[in-house]
């Protein structure tokens, strides 16, 4: 991938113009597309959009429901009696005030009750009479019809209009002297949830009088918060106008879409106010710092790039997006603008451009990736709103990445040898720091990180939308009134029953209005109302207008309109007084089209849209109680207008979504850096700090009482986005200091000091923000980017020097995890075979026998226990070799080279019938000390003489007795001295000495590094035994060292070939970690290893030898391993392939690569000359004879 992005480079600099073409072709044909790009502005595309939640969206979408503004006038001394006349008046002059000013954006304002709004809905009940009444309706009408009950009825109705209550009702009475819809008008009630208000002169006032209220209908829903911010102006403006004229009286209002309108112009004056001194604070450190003009557009372009190559690619596959989502993915912007300031920032570290793309575009690409499998995870939810968000954040990530790859590079230039701005020097000074060196940094850390884990319980999920809204203070004073004079905090939600045609919209509208009932009688309900009694599906229709025509033929009709005229004469009406009742009985009824929109009255209880029939019932409930309620509810047939908590719900599911994306993203964080890296290891170094980082974030959250939210969990996501990438370019920098030595790790701190700054100061700055939302953004953005930033530039390169660097500079092999995990199935092996012996002991204790034969047992299940351990351990080839056959039937004192702990094991497992001297602190060791004691194992620091009076006893019972000479683990394949007691004890108990040498252990399990178990062969030699007869202790300790010296020299000749595992092992060993590529490569070199062999066998073991073409130097390690003596010069022309050879662990004195052209180098002065690696190409030169 990086000779494609260097190729590209060379060719567009041989192509200026078709490179410029390109460029502004690209933008063109995007800018183009963009233009046919749709932005919705829906709010409700955040809700799911799948099952029941889809249907939600839709009754959201399309029910008729405006959010009343409802104004309050009360008399400021709330201690005297309300002046109704005054309210009134002031009413009056801001509903007249309001018409003017608020024109086109208002359907109604009510003021007052008047005959008209009043007879508005009588006249309905009248036109679909007939479908209101039932049997027993019309039992009630032949009742009426009695010629007595008939002269009762008028004699009342003349009473009443002669009553102070004939003026109202004269107009029901005249046009229904029967009462024949009377029920019917009773049932008009139903309509009304809302609390008992009081009437004053048709004016309604709050229950206890001292409040007059109106209520103002706005045109335009809540979600319109543009248009209504203008409704609220002028009602703001208006009262204050009001507030003026009448001082006595105070006027306030509160309404949903205030709520929102003030939501919205917080957030803009917030956004402004931070945003505004952030990009001004970012532009002037940016150009402090690098003191070039051209440097912000620079870091700039490859975001609007991006951009704007997301739109147009969104533009192509769906034809639309949410605007709320391109809002809110500005939060990527940080990311991106960190792929362009890594490059600003590097250029000052190379010596070319090229130089430049060749170190980025591996951490630039894999961060790249896997920042965008993170965001491309919310494609998977069930939020429109938040897969549009996933899909322009992530194509943004790929355009940035393209210009920045593809065009960017053009625009810069190589400024190593430029000297640094002070800041910059001050910067880099600050990023040079070996924070893991400091071990008060590393302990905060460890305690914070500790100390999270337990705190990060504390952190949950708040699904309370409203927790996150802003409420300005004389909205939420004027909530507050609202509810006490309703008499507590009960809401007034809205059930939706829906259908895809009348018919069925009306049966789920009788399933919920019964169920309603039942919940009002469990005293679940407060209050309800429904418009279940005047709406009537059309086959009931049908059959009622069926019984009206059938109760009224047969000239029924006549006879009744005549016995009427008779009675109103009788009771002394005029003659045609009650002429407007033939209107009733001769009108031709026809069926009611509820969902034309020609019935005001139930104008907001009747919505249809797309095939779907929505009904509406209210219900007034306490908010404790929703949920209780709500289960009641069939999701299917009833949908709960209950904005926020259907928004709470929904969040609750979407946080649920979150938590699902994250574990899916964060696998495939880590499929593609072990897929990039190629080693488990690296995979998980890069993961480890956004995980640690995790902890630490939600801890940090516990201990200051934040919670998550719908808005700051969005911004997790882009915390973990740019923690992924921070933590790639740490292992980047960590990864050319092992391989190359180069220091590019500073370059790249630097570069994420400025991604932090600028996402800090951009984005921290909302801490200061008055917004709910926005201050728990700025909150999680400051606590997030801190520690990601810090846990990057500490446990990254603590852990990274720990197991690979730490290892390396002392010319020992990395950590791995096949390693660390062998090392511990051993030691595994050892507990369990101490364990077992240890209750071999217990079991043998109370026998009956003699202690010897307790401990001749003991001692052979070591035996056996530890045989199993050698010959099953992993990556261990064993070779045991016992030329006399040698079965200790005579005690002797074995003396043997010490180089491992496997040098322990083997003593045990070579004879049941050894004993072992060791060093003093085995008796720390838990598991093994009891068997030692119980054996009558003997310690070096007790004295040798007092240790060969006490084993003289032992001897007769045919003990052995095993000593390492040497004292300690020795770490340089040397033998070193031998110290003389093991050869005193020998002279002094007269005993022969048998000599063992062991090989191989020092690689299988080393020393200082017993954790990194090694492939190796594992040899044990038995040499001959030396009588002590007639040698002085001392000249015996001598010769036996020499012997030893010799055997373990032998040994090592013989073993220096391709047949020890070691070398293979080795030689891959050290090539891994320094990329994918060269494993790949060296793995594939391996394949061939009988050529190595080959060379190996071909070419000399001693003198100079020079390689042409040597690569990476793999084969140049293998024959300089093979055989020390050798002098190898190997050459290549790539001066990044040198660098990985030389600073290869395994180069010792005797062995250099050199950067030159391999086809003009001197061959003079060698013994031997070779290229090429496959037996077509094999050439040795000799220089005294040609093979």
């Amino acid at each position: 991938m990086t000779e494609f992005f260097v190729r590209l480079y060379r060719y567009f600099q041989c192509h200026k113009v078709q490179f410029y073409v390109l460029l502004v072709l690209s933008v063109l044909v995007m800018g183009l597309c963009c233009m046919r790009l749709r932005f919705d502005e829906n709010i409700n595309s955040f809700f799911p959009d799948t099952g029941n939640s889809g249907m939600t969206v839709k009754v959201f979408d399309n029910l008729k429901v405006s959010d009343r503004f409802v104004i309050m006038f009360t008399m400021k001394d709330m201690s005297a009696d309300a002046d109704y006349a005054l309210l009134a008046e002031a009413a009056s002059e801001f509903a007249s005030g309001l018409e003017k000013s608020a024109e086109g954006l208002i359907k109604d304002i009510m003021v007052e009750i008047d005959s008209e709004t009043m007879s508005e809905g009588s006249g309905f009940v009248y036109d679909i009479l007939p479908f209101l009444l039932e049997e027993a309706d019309y039992a009630r009408i032949d009742s009426l019809l009695q010629p007595s009950a008939l002269d009762a009825r008028m004699r009342e109705n003349r009473e009443t209009l002669l009553s102070p209550a004939g003026f109202v009702l004269k107009e029901y009475i005249l046009r229904d002297p029967l009462g024949i819809a009377v029920p019917s008008l009773a049932r008009l009630s139903d309509l009304n949830a809302d609390m008992e208000y009081m009437m004053v002169d048709g004016h309604i006032y709050s229950p206890d009088g001292k409040t007059l209220m109106c209520f103002v209908t706005p045109e335009f829903g809540m979600s319109e918060t543009g248009i209504n911010d203008r409704l609220v102006t002028a009602v703001e403006e208006q009262l204050n106008t009001v507030g003026n004229e009448y001082p006595e009286v105070e006027a306030e209002y509160f309404a949903g879409s205030a709520v929102g309108v003030y939501n919205a112009r917080q957030i803009k004056k917030d956004t402004l106010l931070t945003s505004g001194a952030a990009l001004l604070l970012i532009a002037v450190f940016i150009f402090f710092a690098f003191r070039r003009r051209g440097s912000i557009p620079l870091i700039v372009l490859p975001v609007l790039y991006g951009m704007l190559f997301s739109l147009c690619l969104v533009s192509l596959v769906k034809g639309s997006i949410s605007a709320i989502a391109v809002g809110t993915g500005a939060v990527v912007l940080g990311i991106a603008l960190s792929y362009s300031i890594h490059l600003i920032a590097h250029q000052r570290h190379v010596r070319s451009v090229e130089q430049l793309i060749r170190e980025l575009v591996f951490p630039l690409t894999v961060g790249s990736l896997t920042t965008i499998g993170a965001f491309l995870g919310l494609l998977f939810t069930s939020s429109a709103l938040l897969r549009d968000f996933g899909l322009f954040a992530s194509m943004t990530l790929v355009g940035t990445t393209i210009f920045s790859l593809v065009f960017l590079p053009h625009f810069l230039s190589a400024l190593a040898d430029t000297p640094d701005t002070p800041l910059l020097r001050r910067i880099e000074r600050i990023n040079g720091y070996s924070y893991e060196k400091n071990r008060w940094v590393v302990l905060a850390i460890a305690v914070v990180a500790l100390m999270s884990f337990f705190t990060s319980s504390e952190v949950g999920f708040n699904a309370d939308m409203m927790s996150i809204n802003y409420m300005p203070e004389h909205l939420d004073k004027s909530r507050q009134r609202l509810e006490s004079m309703a008499g507590g905090s009960d809401e007034d939600i809205m059930l939706v029953s829906v259908g895809s045609d009348f018919e069925d919209a009306v049966a789920a509208y009788s399933h919920t209005d019964a169920i309603v009932d039942s919940l009002v009688r469990k005293g679940l309900v407060e209050g309800t109302a429904s418009a279940g009694s005047f709406i009537i599906s059309p086959s009931v229709q049908a059959s009622r207008l069926e019984r009206w025509d059938r109760f009224w033929s047969g000239g029924k009709k006549e006879a009744v309109k005549a016995a009427v005229g008779r009675a109103a004469s009788e009771a002394g009406f005029k003659k045609g007084a009650f002429d407007r009742f033939s209107d009733i009985v001769d009108k031709d009824y026809g069926t009611v089209d509820y969902t034309g929109g020609d019935i005001p009255l139930l104008d907001s209880w009747v919505s249809s849209a797309d095939s779907l029939v929505m009904l509406v019932t209210h219900i007034r409930i306490d908010p404790s109680l929703k949920s209780e309620v709500y289960g009641c509810f069939n999701p299917g047939e009833t949908v709960i207008f209950d904005r926020s908590y259907f928004a709470g719900s929904t969040v609750k599911a979407i946080s649920d979504d979150f938590n699902l994306i994250l574990y899916i993203s964060s696998f495939l964080i880590f499929f593609v850096l072990w897929i990039s890296y190629g080693r488990l290891e690296l995979a998980v170094l890069s993961f480890l700090p956004m995980l640690l980082s995790w902890i630490v974030i939600i801890g940090l959250m516990g201990l200051t009482g934040m919670q998550f939210n719908i808005v700051n969990i969005i911004i997790s996501t882009f915390i973990f986005g740019i923690g992924d990438d921070f933590s790639i370019f740490i292992m980047d920098g960590l990864i050319n200091r092992y391989s190359t030595r180069k220091e590019i790790l500073s370059s790249h701190k630097t570069a994420i000091f400025f991604s932090t700054f600028t996402i800090i100061a951009g984005m921290g700055a909302m801490i200061a923000a008055r917004h709910p939302a926005l201050h728990s953004i700025g909150a999680l953005s400051i606590i997030g980017m801190c520690a990601v930033v810090l846990i990057s530039f500490t446990l990254q390169p603590l852990v990274f020097d720990l197991f690979v660097l730490g290892p390396a500079s002392k010319g020992r092999h990395p950590y791995t995890f096949t390693g660390v995990l062998c090392s511990g199935l051993l030691f595994l092996e050892f507990l369990i075979a101490c364990l077992l012996t240890t209750a071999v002991i217990i079991v043998l204790l109370p026998l009956p026998v003699k202690f010897l034969t307790k401990q001749r047992a003991a001692r052979y299940a070591g035996y056996i226990l530890s045989r199993a351990i050698i010959y099953t351990a992993p990556l261990v080839k064993v070779d045991m070799r016992n030329p006399g056959n040698e079965d200790f039937s005579k005690p002797c004192i074995l003396v043997a080279n010490h180089q491992s702990f496997l040098d322990v094991l083997w003593i045990m497992a070579l004879s049941p019938r050894l004993l072992v001297m060791a060093k003093g602190w085995v008796r720390k060791v838990p598991v093994f000390w009891p068997i030692a004691r119980f054996l009558g194992f003997y310690y070096s620091d007790e004295g040798y003489e007092e240790i060969a009076e006490s084993y003289s006893e032992r001897v007769r019972d045919g003990w052995s007795l095993a000593v390492f000479p040497e004292g300690t683990r020795e770490t340089d394949r040397r033998i070193h001295r031998f110290h003389k007691g093991a050869f005193y004890i020998a002279s002094t108990l007269d005993m022969d000495i048998l000599p063992v040498v062991f090989y191989g252990n020092d690689r299988v399990l080393p020393k200082h590094s017993p954790m990194n178990m090694g492939r190796s062969v594992t040899s044990v030699v038995f040499m001959d035994r030396i009588s002590p007869e007639g040698r002085d202790y001392r000249t015996l300790a001598r010769m036996v060292r020499m012997q030893v010296c010799e055997m373990y020299r032998r040994l090592g000749q013989e073993w220096s070939s391709t047949a020890d595992p070691y070398y293979r092992w080795a030689l891959l060993r050290s090539m891994i970690y320094k990329g994918a590529g060269l494993e790949r490569e060296t793995r594939r070199e391996l394949r061939r290893f009988d050529s190595y062999r080959e060379f190996d066998e071909l070419l000399p073991r001693k003198g100079r030898i020079l390689h042409l073409g040597c690569d990476y130097g793999q084969i140049d390690l293998m024959l300089k391993m093979l055989s020390p003596d050798r002098h190898i010069v190997a050459v290549d022309g790539d001066p990044d392939r040198i660098e990985i050879a030389r600073n290869n662990y395994l180069v010792d004195e005797g062995l250099e690569y050199v950067n030159a052209d391999p086809g003009s180098f001197p061959q003079d002065g060698f013994d031997a000359v070779f290229s090429g690696l496959s037996q077509q190409s094999i050439k040795i030169y000799k220089t005294d004879d040609h093979v």
